[in-house]
């Protein structure tokens, strides 16, 4: 069985575990006789960013993957354009690093809007409604966590650091495709997964 090493750098509590969890899902789809080791590395997300912090966070997960570990950024954009500071971090990363495979993924807005892209998928869940229905446009709205926490029923709460792992195991992948940023996502981790050139 191959084994395939990704350091993933995130920023958020919720999302040390959420996207261990995610890129499993990813995999059994993709690569479904790989073994993934992953090591994950948060970073505050207005510090990894500036100028020296990024290439320091590329260059730790590059050590403690061993000569042949990807690399994938992972953050969410927040009020920037992903399509703007994405690769601009991409250059970045690869500069600090040219021998390695590096993805770099802003999730627009928010980490959360990919679920509530596949909302319908999350119908009863950690006190979600049955009948969810996705927002029209999920990836506009400014504050996907608090657009799930209205949903909930009053006894509950979202916390990301306590719901984002359970909702990230349940969530129609294909569904959270129709989020552009997801779809991005999705095909970045198709592109890690593939065999190294020789």
């Amino acid at each position: 069985m191959t084994v395939i090493r990704i350091g993933a750098i995130v920023e958020g509590h919720g999302e040390v575990e959420a996207v261990r969890v995610l890129l499993h899902r990813i995999a059994r789809d993709v690569t479904p006789h790989a073994r993934l080791d992953i090591k994950v590395f948060r970073a505050r997300r207005q510090k990894v960013v500036q100028p020296e912090e990024l290439e320091r966070w590329i260059e730790l997960a590059a050590r403690r993957t061993g000569p042949e570990g990807r690399i994938l950024v992972l953050l969410d954009a927040d009020k920037e354009c992903p399509a703007e500071v994405g690769p601009a971090l991409l250059r970045r990363a690869r500069d600090a690093r040219s021998d390695r495979v590096i993805r770099v993924v802003l999730a627009k807005v928010e980490f959360e809007a990919w679920l509530i892209a596949a909302a319908r998928s999350l119908a009863g869940e950690r006190g979600l409604p049955e009948g969810l229905v996705p927002h029209e446009n999920p990836e506009a709205i400014r504050n996907a966590k608090g657009w799930l926490n209205q949903r909930m029923q009053p006894q509950n709460s979202y916390k990301s650091n306590r719901e984002l792992v359970h909702l990230t195991r349940r969530f129609d992948l294909q569904a959270a495709r129709s989020a552009p940023s997801f779809d991005k996502m999705w095909r970045d981790v198709e592109a890690l997964l593939q065999p190294l050139p020789t």
